[in-house]
């Protein structure tokens, strides 16, 4: 298994945002020590399975459009802003994405997998389902217990400012 960093010139069979030693020292510095403990094969695999799980739940959700239609990930992209507004080069991969790598990666190797989220990811709250009538004006959100973890919560933070905003529904009677 071998690790192919997309730093943002698109190399082919890119299959993670972040290298294994650069994982290690953004986890080290944050004291979460155990995922580096790891084999080199467990580090690799859970780096992959944390790309995949942001390819698969986040993948819409980005702002801007993927800089080539050939490319392996989902960055770099185009018309990208950071939360003050700042431009995103076209080169650039996210400092936000990256950690967040970091995050699930050592959150892979802790539970041996990641649950995945399919559903709205809103706030800080996982969303599990949505009840809304609109004679009479009734709405109910129900959210995940169990997924609303410290991981979660801290990897939806991160990434929050790249996705698209959110548009508002206006329901008049």
């Amino acid at each position: 298994m071998t690790i192919v960093v997309e730093d943002g010139t698109k190399p082919s069979g890119a299959n993670s945002y972040i290298s294994e030693a650069n994982c290690k020292i953004y986890l080290d510095l944050r004291g979460l020590t155990e995922w580096g403990l790891e084999s080199t094969e467990n580090k690799q695999a859970s780096l992959i399975r944390a790309t995949d799980y942001l390819e698969s739940n986040f993948k819409n959700r980005w702002q801007g459009f993927k800089t080539s239609s050939d490319q392996s990930l989902s960055f770099p992209r185009y018309d990208v802003y950071d939360e003050d507004g700042y431009y995103f080069s076209e080169t650039e991969i996210p400092q936000e994405l990256i950690d967040a790598q970091c995050l699930l990666a050592n959150k892979a190797i802790l539970d041996g997998e990641l649950v995945l989220l399919t559903q709205d990811v809103t706030q800080d709250n996982l969303i599990n389902s949505k009840k809304r009538k609109v004679s009479d004006i009734e709405t109910e959100t129900v959210y995940f217990e169990s997924l609303s973890g410290t991981y979660y919560k801290n990897v939806i933070s991160l990434l929050r400012p790249l996705f698209k905003p959110q548009q508002s529904e206006l329901i008049r009677g």
